[in-house]
């Protein structure tokens, strides 16, 4: 988006740099007469090549772009780097037998619970059920 915006801006700096026309009515009053009449006029930039505007457009809209393709290289990165995790774990998973992460998974179940039967006393539970619900 903000190369789209550098890109306009770009074009509204060099379209300025163009002659401006204009065409309207033109009325003249003098004691004794009214004129109508059409007229047209043109202005020419001479001295004003607005070169140093065009050339900062210019550098705002490389810059938006530049911007855009580091962006786009370091999501390419994480992508990367994020697929090479992946395959490691992938390959690090395959040294376990599925029986040994079985075994694996019991023994936390089972630690879990040990915890919970001797740190917690034996009233929170029950407190916790009580507490809940007077909540509603």
């Amino acid at each position: 988006m903000q190369a789209d915006i550098a890109g306009l801006n770009l074009r509204k700096t060099r379209f300025g740099n163009r002659p401006d026309f204009a065409i309207g009515p033109s009325i003249e009053y003098t004691p004794r007469e009214k004129t109508y009449g059409i007229s047209a006029t043109l202005s020419l930039p001479i001295w004003n090549t607005s070169k140093g505007e065009i050339e900062s457009a210019t550098a705002e809209q490389r810059k938006a772009l530049a911007d855009i393709e580091k962006l786009r290289q370091e999501i390419a990165g994480a992508v990367t780097k994020s697929m090479t995790r992946l395959d490691v774990a992938r390959d690090q998973l395959g040294l376990y037998s599925p029986e040994y992460l079985d075994k694996l998974k019991e023994l936390v179940a089972q630690a879990e619970k040990s915890c919970a039967e001797r740190y917690l006393p034996p009233y929170l539970p029950r407190r916790q059920a009580h507490l809940l619900r007077h909540a509603r």
